[in-house]
């Protein structure tokens, strides 16, 4: 959804540039007691409370690179025994739930939210959790702490954290082309021709950097993709409406921002066949098989430091935040509107992660008991800055993003990562795709027109018009009615 909330993007220490918003409600969150957080298990500030009483079980949705890690963790700190199953969304929704009955908690993919509740399948979360000294919910991102997790104006579960993309730049083509990264799209297109039209890049070592621009465009990704691009000409102040029409869930996507992104994001990565996972197009980056790429840094997507000259990788690397647009369209009467200075609207939890407790669990004290733990500054620290879905949930995380990044990144970068996080979670305007009951067909549709768009010579508006006839079928399948008020509560009407 486009929310009209708060804050305005500002430029980063060199690149980024200020587009000035209005601010329209909530206050920006003050970045307080920056420090550090050990990646070592060792016991946390509640190790004199009792120990729990009852095993946790706890189910790992798409996300199986920290499920042991969890284990041993909960055991070392607190003295608890966890049972663990790793499933796949589709194994998620097969046989009505069949793999979480018995359960106790469960962490999945933020996107997931809407269909859990309106299953019946997780629980509010207690205020008990929410309100504890320990879990400290101040402390979270102002994403994590309102919009993700809520719903219906209830609280649902404990962020994990959720990346954000962004562009990673070799200094070298920006220097052959530009002086820094472009800041709107029509630059970015413009940077995109220029690389192709000059040719790869010998950097100062005399290796050849290809010519190319890269991004996500796996089946997860794809859609996501895409909504970035179109991010900040959906932005519409005043209204909410996104991808649907909040009172009708007509779609909007083949409307004319959607079909401009579609064709932007082909002339910028080229026609390819490629569906490359984040991870995939950042070691691309790191073998110089790309100039820029779409996509954030995590060091868990780097198998092996030593194959790189991380001194020469961390000189020649500039992060910047997605670019903006000053055209923006107004859906209320179909007409381009534009302003002054460029905006730029972030697409917000496409990839983050949030543990919720099941309906079914058996030990419901000992759930919230680790629900608080698993939430608390520490063990996000500890344990989802090994995850390639990890990201700094908290402000406090925010003086080491190196337990994120890794230590390849140059300071000044680490310092303006961390600083961009504060800028994307002060926007008064963001993206969110819905979190109603079938969230994931209607990504999935979109993310597959997408790749045959780029696979092929076919027309954007075309492709678009066919995912909007697929969507008025999912939605029909799920109730029209039942729907828009799905699509209502997500917006918090």
């Amino acid at each position: 959804m486009v929310s009209p909330l708060c804050g305005s993007s500002s430029k980063l220490v060199r690149q980024l540039r200020r587009p000035i918003l209005t601010r329209w409600a909530l206050a920006v969150f003050i970045l307080l007691n920056i420090g550090c957080a050990s990646n070592e298990p060792d016991r946390d500030d509640n190790d004199s409370e009792p120990l729990p009483a009852n095993p946790v079980s706890i189910v790992f949705v798409d996300i199986p690179d920290i499920a042991n890690n969890v284990s041993r963790q909960w055991s070392a700190r607190r003295g608890g025994e966890t049972n663990v199953k790793n499933i796949s969304v589709d194994e998620l929704f097969d046989d009505n739930y069949a793999s979480i009955v018995g359960q106790d908690i469960i962490v999945y993919p933020s996107y997931l939210l809407g269909q859990l509740i309106a299953d019946e399948k997780i629980t509010e979360l207690s205020t008990e959790v929410w309100s504890s000294k320990q879990y400290n919910n101040r402390g979270l991102l102002r994403d994590g702490r309102s919009y993700q997790v809520k719903l219906n104006d209830k609280i649902w579960g404990c962020p994990m954290g959720s990346p954000n993309y962004y562009l990673i730049c070799r200094t070298e083509a920006l220097e052959n082309r530009q002086l820094e990264p472009p800041a709107d799209w029509p630059a970015m297109l413009e940077f995109a021709k220029a690389l192709k039209r000059n040719g790869d890049i010998v950097a100062d070592d005399g290796k050849t950097i290809a010519a190319k621009i890269l991004a996500p465009l796996a089946k997860d990704y794809a859609a996501h993709t895409f909504l970035s691009f179109a991010a900040p000409s959906v932005r519409h102040r005043g209204k909410i409406d996104f991808v649907f029409e909040r009172d009708s869930m007509k779609p909007l996507i083949d409307s004319p921002p959607f079909v401009q992104a579609l064709q932007q994001l082909k002339e910028i990565v080229g026609t390819t066949e490629q569906r490359l996972t984040p991870e995939q197009v950042f070691q691309l980056y790191l073998s110089n098989q790309a100039a820029i790429v779409i996509g954030w840094p995590a060091k868990a997507f780097i198998d092996d430091l030593e194959s790189f000259d991380l001194e020469k990788l961390s000189e020649s690397t500039t992060l910047a935040r997605m670019p903006g647009s000053k055209r923006w369209f107004d859906f209320t009467n179909g007409t381009w509107q534009t302003d002054e200075e460029i905006q730029q609207i972030e697409n917000v939890g496409f990839a983050g992660y949030q543990a919720s407790m099941l309906t079914s669990a058996n030990y419901p004290t000992t759930a919230y008991e680790f629900l608080t733990w698993f939430g608390d500054k520490k063990t996000c620290a500890t344990v989802m800055s090994g995850s390639i879905f990890g990201a700094p949930s908290r402000e406090v995380h925010l003086g080491n993003v190196s337990n994120w990044i890794g230590d390849w990144m140059s300071v000044e970068n680490s310092d303006e990562f961390s600083a961009s996080i504060l800028e994307i979670n002060a926007e008064p305007v963001f993206l969110m795709f819905p979190r109603i009951p079938g969230t994931r067909q209607y990504l999935g549709t979109l993310a597959d027109q997408v790749a045959l768009f780029l696979a092929g010579d076919g027309d954007a508006k075309a492709a678009l018009e066919n995912v909007s006839e697929q969507w008025e079928s999912i939605t029909d399948q799920f109730g029209r009615a039942a729907q828009i008020e799905n699509l209502r509560a997500d917006f918090g009407f």
